[in-house]
């Protein structure tokens, strides 16, 4: 692995995982000394992340990993929308027999997963890996590459806003419950169904993080 992409895959994780802050200006010397990475490996793993919507560049000041916003949020949901529900309308038509047990095999992972979680971060990280993966098995024979790496980045930037404001502040029987019933759905083939409880989904997510992050603003200024 060249020094570029292991910049890019260790800054991308310290990212979505909040160990570097939201909003926050990089000083290249600083994160030679933290990943023991040069210069130049680092602004091209920085650049590459500017297009995977983590990071911000400014030619006055530099980069800056990108601020939590309402707005930003809600535009990760809505594109997260456009695309799932396209990808999973293609992967309900397409999908065969290991498509099917895909998705039996994600609900089961992450079912197990719910239950058995501890709120240790160990444990809330397995518990992320579970749920993102569900949800890539659902459109996994969509047959576009294009859309599921498109999917897997939204995700990535969800799962920021997952980490920074939902802790383990999760409802496990509701977790479940939506999960099943898309998996179902999907498996039985009922395509408006899948699609409207994907949506439905996305969208109450989006409007929980949304309430924490209101919450946030009034403490801390400029979160909106």
């Amino acid at each position: 692995m060249n020094q570029t992409v292991l910049a890019r895959s260790l800054l991308r994780r310290d990212i979505i995982d909040g160990k570097l802050p939201p909003a926050e200006w990089l000083r290249l010397q600083e994160l030679r000394q933290q990943y023991k990475i040069g210069s130049s490996p680092l602004r091209e793993a920085l650049t590459g992340l500017v297009g995977e919507g983590l990071v911000e560049f400014s030619a006055n000041r530099g980069f800056r990993l990108k601020p939590l916003t309402r707005a930003d949020l809600e535009d990760i949901e809505w594109m997260r929308v456009t695309v799932e529900t396209a990808a999973l309308r293609q992967s309900i038509a397409l999908g065969g027999v290991d498509w099917k047990a895909g998705v039996v095999s994600a609900l089961y992972r992450l079912k197990d997963a719910t239950l058995t979680t501890a709120t240790d971060k160990e444990g809330l990280d397995a518990w992320n890996d579970e749920h993102d993966e569900f949800h890539r098995a659902l459109i996994a024979a969509c047959g576009s590459p294009r859309a599921l790496q498109a999917q897997s980045r939204l995700a990535d930037q969800h799962r920021r806003y997952r980490i920074a404001l939902m802790g383990d502040n999760m409802n496990r029987e509701e977790i479940i419950e939506q999960h099943t019933a898309m998996a179902e759905a999907a498996i039985e083939g009922d395509v408006e169904q899948a699609v409207l409880l994907l949506e439905s989904n996305l969208k109450s997510t989006t409007e929980f993080y949304s309430s924490v992050l209101d919450a946030m603003s009034e403490i801390v200024p400029g979160n909106r």
